[in-house]
């Protein structure tokens, strides 16, 4: 069965969640259409249960490259998936790009990311994957946020389909 949300979520706030998944999902994507924080923040993907958002357990890296330069910066953290590097978003910057989780055990509470995102600032690109094994329960939310948690969503749209 393939559901996808009834349209895309206006990005606004400090997150956007995707909540009530059902227990039968094995994949989830995430997809960002001209996304933009009012601030520098990074970008942030993190998951959660019924006991709540889990902000532990993350193990990724994210890999940014631009055009603009031969140098690339890697980054990582642990309270979630940074899906851009630290130093690299900018106010003005626009996201576009894909987040794919995969449940990877039965029980539902360990999950893989994959994807890659591009902002218009010098034209870059941003290269993630990783995985999480805080849930306690089976997944049942996707937040969108950044890092400091208090930068604010200014444009742009996410949407998701699971399966």
């Amino acid at each position: 069965m393939l559901f996808r949300s009834k349209s895309p979520i206006t990005a606004s706030g400090t997150s956007v969640d995707f909540s009530s998944i059902p227990s039968w999902v094995s994949r989830i994507s995430i997809m960002f259409n001209g996304l933009s924080t009012a601030s520098t923040g990074t970008l942030m993907l993190q998951v959660g249960n019924s006991g709540g958002i889990v902000a532990t357990g993350y193990v990724g890296t994210v890999g940014a490259f631009s055009s603009s330069s031969t140098s690339s910066v890697i980054a990582s953290g642990t309270a979630g998936f940074w899906l851009t590097t630290a130093g690299a978003s900018a106010a003005t910057s626009s996201y576009n790009g894909l987040a794919t989780l995969m449940r990877v055990d039965d029980a539902g509470t360990i999950w893989s990311l994959t994807g890659d995102i591009t902002y218009t600032t010098a034209g870059s690109s941003a290269y993630f994957a990783g995985s999480v094994t805080g849930l306690s329960s089976i997944l049942t939310t996707v937040r969108i946020t950044t890092t400091a948690g208090t930068d604010t969503f200014d444009a742009g749209t996410i949407n998701i389909i699971y399966e």
